[in-house]
């Protein structure tokens, strides 16, 4: 499931909290990595 928070991981290993903010660039990745945290 790390995979769906790639972009996150991407970025830099950054909270939940900030992947939240990249809901704006793409909703259904983010919402795949909010449900493996």
């Amino acid at each position: 499931l790390r995979m769906e928070c790639s972009e996150c991981k991407t970025k830099k290993q950054l909270p939940i909290k900030r992947c939240k903010h990249f809901e704006l660039g793409g909703q259904k990745k983010t919402r795949g990595q909010m449900i493996q945290f």
